[in-house]
């Protein structure tokens, strides 16, 4: 829907398919979104302007999908299913694999780094907090960048890409917390009610 003057249009055409979880491609040109048109919940594609018809990106047995995120560069989307695992999806060769698998479905929170080189996200630990991890594309491997003692959600990069913010409970109060992207140093910003 335009923001000012202008018609709607129904840019994936599926009647009687549940269309939701829209995201757009950082370039603007396309829209990601998650439909069962084809029996199963399945992440599609169309041009923005609704020149092209819809592209199905996966093909998904069963599951719910949800947490549609393009890499800043727009080479890559990830996407969670509803038992907890992280996909990442190359929007060039339309592959997806799995990433990460979290043991309580819920709160991945991935964030992208501005690079489009790594992608932090929540997991669960044993015990039930949550910890955090990137995933670096250039090794396709998970590296834990806080430890069990804590709940650390909500990662978020600065513009420079050289700091993780996150969320954590050290002290039994919220606490926004920077972490080097290059070092294991922290600096905690303290918020009081």
């Amino acid at each position: 829907m335009p923001i000012e003057h202008g018609p709607t249009r129904n840019l994936t055409r599926s009647s009687g398919a549940h269309d939701r979880a829209p995201a757009w491609s950082p370039d603007g040109e396309k829209i990601a979104y998650v439909s069962d048109a084809g029996g199963e919940d399945d992440v599609y594609w169309v041009d923005q302007d609704g020149s092209g018809s819809p592209e199905r990106l996966t093909q998904r047995t069963s599951g719910r999908i949800d947490n549609l995120l393009f890499s800043p560069n727009g080479e890559h989307l990830t996407y969670s299913d509803q038992q907890g695992k992280l996909y990442l999806l190359d929007l060039t060769s339309k592959t997806s694999v799995e990433i990460a698998d979290d043991k309580a479905p819920f709160g991945l929170d991935p964030s992208w780094s501005p690079d489009s080189r790594y992608l932090a996200m929540s997991l669960a630990d044993d015990n039930g907090l949550r910890s955090l991890w990137i995933y670096a594309l250039d090794d396709a491997k998970l590296h834990r960048i806080t430890d069990e003692l804590w709940n650390e959600t909500s990662p978020s990069w600065d513009p420079s890409g050289k700091f993780l913010f996150y969320l954590s409970d050290h002290e039994f109060a919220p606490q926004l917390a920077p972490s080097s992207s290059t070092t294991s140093s922290t600096a905690k910003a303290r918020f009081s009610p």
